[in-house]
């Protein structure tokens, strides 16, 4: 016999739409909206569980503030990733991080 999927439960954090959540999830925004019976995209609110059917999640980002003296090498060595995906991460030109600032860290498996 074929095993049926789980469905996903996603609740909405601030900030997110129902386009975003998609396309976290690789499902389309209007199966989203059947799925859960919602009329008006833009009438989700934060907290709200919606169901996801099919939907292989993302990976799960980490948020991470530079403290002083810390380099690039440094925190993609504690984060087990690369410096070049610490900048593609978060759009960085170049190596130059300064302390408050905060870095999208993508959390491994």
């Amino acid at each position: 016999p074929i095993k049926k999927a789980t469905p996903t439960t996603h609740t909405i954090r601030s900030g997110e739409t129902l386009s975003g959540i998609a396309n976290k999830y690789g499902v389309r925004s209007s199966d989203i909206k059947r799925w859960n019976g919602i009329k008006d995209a833009n009438r989700i609110r934060l907290g709200q569980k919606i169901i996801l059917h099919g939907a292989a999640p993302g990976p799960t980002w980490s948020s991470y503030t530079v403290r002083r003296g810390d380099t690039l090498s440094g925190i993609a060595r504690r984060h087990s990733c690369s410096i070049g995906e610490i900048k593609s991460w978060n759009k960085l030109q170049n190596s130059r991080i300064m302390a408050g600032q905060k870095l999208k860290i993508k959390k491994a498996r």
